[in-house]
């Protein structure tokens, strides 16, 4: 049985900030009214709330006892890594919100946060997201918020689909030499070949309640089945006696040994 390597880690978080901003450094202030800024602060833009992140490496039984089967049979090993995670926070704005009140404090002809309906649900009531890519968000729950007034919807209000994504490979080692080895790979991305679904304009963190494409889903976040095959050739460089002995003994302190010029012969 050969040997094998497992690391799971889940993350369980939530970062809030007032910055406009998908880096983790602030740079400019989040949109919000003039006369009350305290409103920019809200999830941040690329808060996930739930992370979930799962590698293995299993190396193959090497059993094979024949030089041709030693060739090609042993020394085989699979990789894989999986990982889902939480949507994007995403902030619902339409064009007329905070026009004639100075706007906000990234744009003075408005684009502030749109108007939500109490008690209806923000994301499509049922079905999966495949069966509701058309109307991902529910747009009865959102109506636009006249000149003159600011939205009453929050930032980050709701979130983008979540995603999930499998990727592997299959490593195969050659002993050349002993100082020179050989490796051949192949690679899987997105290995089951899952659509990972993205808004239409999911570039930004906020959808616009006037676009004819709002809360649509036209795309995907991560490519289809990806698939590569590589060759690396790895090789050691020669050492010294005394640099393989300080490079397996640290601790070792061997003398360093000065050769004698050679006697002038008269």
């Amino acid at each position: 049985m050969g040997s094998s390597t497992f690391q799971l880690a889940y993350t369980i978080s939530k970062t809030l900030g007032n910055g406009n901003e998908s880096a983790r450094f602030f740079t400019n202030l989040y949109p919000a009214p003039w006369d009350n800024i305290r409103l920019a602060k809200g999830p941040a833009n690329f808060d996930r709330p739930q992370r979930l992140a799962f590698t293995w490496v299993q190396d193959l039984p090497s059993k094979a006892t024949s030089k041709l089967g030693k060739a090609f049979l042993n020394n085989w090993s699979l990789n894989g890594f999986f990982i889902a995670q939480s949507g994007f926070p995403l902030t619902v704005i339409n064009t007329t919100s905070g026009q004639g009140l100075g706007g906000t404090t990234a744009n003075d002809n408005g684009n502030y946060n749109a108007n939500v309906l109490s008690g209806v649900p923000l994301i499509h009531p049922s079905g999966s997201t495949k069966d509701n890519l058309q109307s991902y968000i529910n747009k009865a729950a959102f109506f636009p918020a006249p000149a003159g007034t600011y939205g009453n919807s929050g930032r980050g209000i709701l979130r983008g689909p979540g995603q999930w994504n499998v990727d592997g490979s299959i490593f195969k080692n050659f002993t050349i030499t002993e100082r020179w080895r050989l490796q051949f790979r192949t690679e899987f991305f997105n290995l089951l070949n899952h659509a990972n679904f993205a808004l239409a304009s999911d570039t930004s963190t906020s959808l616009n309640l006037n676009s004819s494409t709002f809360g649509q889903i036209s795309s995907t976040s991560v490519n289809a089945r990806l698939i590569q095959f590589a060759l690396r050739l790895n090789f050691l460089r020669r050492m010294t006696f005394r640099q393989a002995a300080i490079f397996k003994y640290p601790r070792l302190r061997l003398p360093r040994i000065r050769r004698q010029p050679p006697a002038l012969v008269r």
